[in-house]
């Protein structure tokens, strides 16, 4: 086990939020401001204020100036959100209707169409915000906390006045003095609830007092650890070179950590906030952060190491070499391995890749990605999908569909419910992207619910089951941060026969047929997905073969795809046929 330590390049957090200007009246100055506050000045010197929140992020241990933004480390406030503030008057008492003053962020219309549609304002909960105050002073603090966890945390000015020098740190110092972060960081709403941040506000006075806007650069209390475990990290492109979400591949399994749980991010990395460590500390004082994870070879790695980050500060701590990063352009045509790595799709595979890839990524368009498929990503730790791809040999082959005189969910009053409708439509039949919801609709019922008996329901049985011995395919089984294989919807086979068979349907994606045959596109088709089966030494298709998606047309017949005599066949046949192939789908 090895262990190296950086401060993290990336690692940049800029939160910019306008709240807008509200509109004041005698009742919003007497609740945020009543008159027998000391010294608080006139209700008519006194103005709504338009606020700025800003954070510019932890420093990098080494004490470098540099910082870089990347998304995968930008936290933004959202609605929902909620900042502590304090105002001070003139003469350095906290003003009883601004003590602990709870502001929310919340999302509003936008005045000006420049805005984008919708800002978040930061406002009470009766939808106000703080007044300016001639001569004030505020201090805010991040994330909120009651009345009662922040009495004794900040300055008794009723009777030590405070001076207009204090600093944010001097005012906060004994509600950081007596913050402790939460061993359980596991979620990201859990990180940033032990994230302490304060501020004193910064106001131009050299404008009108109705116009003048309340700055808080939130400055962070506590220090934070970033743990980059071994992994591949794909930054992807398209074939237009636009960036995509990053892809991580290889992450160690079974990864275990003592005592505490961090964040795990977007990018692959752990997060996780500490107690600063003063840089004369002992050994003894430091954190030992522990844990550990199981290898390719299904041996177990221990690791362990003590945590020296100061206040504000940040430090990567890289366990057995951590990311291998690779750039790679996404397209339709890639070929996709057993471990989730990709090969570009003009690539030549050696006898070796070919027995290592499993599929052909179909599908690059997170639109196109059901939302059955990106839900049950977003649960594995996926919240960006990346593609869809299509096996290289048959799930199945003299598969029914299922119950010819069933229609299935045929009380669903939910549209985002399996089933909802039939497609009966070319034009649904190219929107239907939900095979994933389907297959499990379905597969969650057979062998478990009366009138769902394996072999009625063949085609979605062995769509489950393939990767896995019982269809003696196991060399093709899916990663594990996929949907795992399922049988496509009928828009899916769209894409397939599209993006990769090379066949134009726009013609067709709105129409109100049932079904149509197209002439000639059939060996097309068959010609283009063969020089990618060609290539993977995949099962290749003939130009005589029916396939089933798991979309529905009515009680009594189903959606398929088929290829005939050089016709390309869209529409539907009877569930019972057993003279239809499956060819399986997963999402990555």
């Amino acid at each position: 086990m090895s262990i190296l330590t950086y401060p993290h390049p990336s690692l940049f957090r800029r939160l910019l939020l306008l709240a807008g200007l509200a509109a004041f009246s005698a009742c919003s100055v007497d609740e945020l401001l009543p008159d027998n506050t000391p010294d608080g000045g006139n209700a008519s010197d006194t103005y709504p204020l338009t606020i700025t929140v800003s954070d510019s992020g932890y420093t990098p241990a080494s004490g470098t100036a540099t910082r870089t933004a990347e998304n995968q480390y930008t936290t933004t406030f959202t609605a929902g959100d909620a900042i502590g503030v304090y105002a001070i008057d003139k003469n350095g008492h906290i003003l009883p209707a601004a003590t602990n003053l709870r502001l929310e962020a919340v999302t509003v219309a936008a005045s000006d169409a420049a805005s984008g549609g919708s800002i978040l304002t930061w406002q009470t909960a009766d939808g106000k915000t703080p007044l300016y105050i001639p001569g004030g002073t505020y201090y805010a603090y991040y994330p909120y906390q009651a009345d009662s966890y922040m009495a004794g945390k900040v300055p008794d000015t009723a009777t030590s006045p405070l001076a207009a020098s204090t600093t944010a740190a001097d005012f906060f110092k004994d509600l950081t003095a007596a913050w402790t972060p939460s061993a359980d960081q596991s979620s990201h709403d859990k990180y940033t609830a032990q994230d302490l941040m304060i501020a004193k506000g910064s106001m131009a006075e050299d404008i009108p007092a109705e116009r003048r806007k309340l700055s808080f650069s939130m400055a962070h209390q506590m220090a934070l650890v970033v743990i980059d475990l071994p992994k591949t990290k794909y930054t992807l492109k398209d074939a237009a070179g636009n960036s995509l979400p990053d892809y991580i591949i290889n992450a160690p399994l079974n990864v275990a950590f003592s005592d505490f749980i961090p964040c795990h991010t977007d990018n692959g990395a752990y997060r996780y906030l500490i107690t600063p460590v003063p840089a004369d500390a002992a050994d003894a004082a430091k954190p030992l952060l522990s844990g550990s994870y199981t290898k390719s070879d299904a041996s177990v790695a221990d690791w362990s190491f003590n945590a020296d980050v100061a206040a504000g500060d940040y430090k990567e701590y890289v366990v057995d070499g951590g990311t291998i990063t690779k750039a790679h352009t996404l397209q339709a045509g890639d070929f996709y391995m057993k471990d989730g790595s990709l090969i570009g799709k003009n690539e030549s595979l050696s006898t070796a890749q070919q027995a290592n890839c499993i599929g052909i990524v179909f599908c690059t368009d997170a639109n196109r990605i059901g939302d059955g498929e990106k839900e049950k990503l977003a649960a594995l730790g996926v919240t960006s999908p990346h593609g869809l791809v299509m096996a290289l040999t048959n799930a199945g082959n003299g598969c029914r569909w299922g119950d010819e005189e069933k229609d299935e969910n045929a009380t669903a009053t939910d549209n985002a419910t399996p089933f909802y409708e039939n497609i009966a439509t070319l034009q649904k039949q190219y929107n239907h992207i939900n095979g994933y919801a389907e297959t499990h609709w379905i597969g969650d019922k057979i062998g478990k619910e009366n009138g769902y008996p394996a072999a009625t329901y063949k085609a979605f049985y062995v769509a489950l089951n393939y990767g896995t011995t019982t269809t003696g395919t196991a060399l093709y089984a899916a990663p594990e941060k996929t949907t795992g294989w399922f049988l496509p919807s009928i828009g899916q086979w769209w894409d397939i026969l599209e993006n990769l068979g090379g066949v134009d349907l726009s013609g067709y994606k709105a129409s109100t047929e049932e079904s149509v045959e197209i002439e000639g596109t059939g060996d097309t088709a068959v010609g283009n997905l063969n020089t990618y089966m060609e290539k993977a030494d995949g099962v290749i298709f003939s130009s005589r073969e029916y396939f089933w998606s798991s979309s529905e047309y009515s009680s009594y017949y189903a959606c398929c795809m088929s290829f005939s005599d050089g016709y390309l066949y869209l529409g539907w046949d009877s569930k019972d046929y057993d003279e239809i192939e499956v060819r399986t789908v997963l999402a990555f």
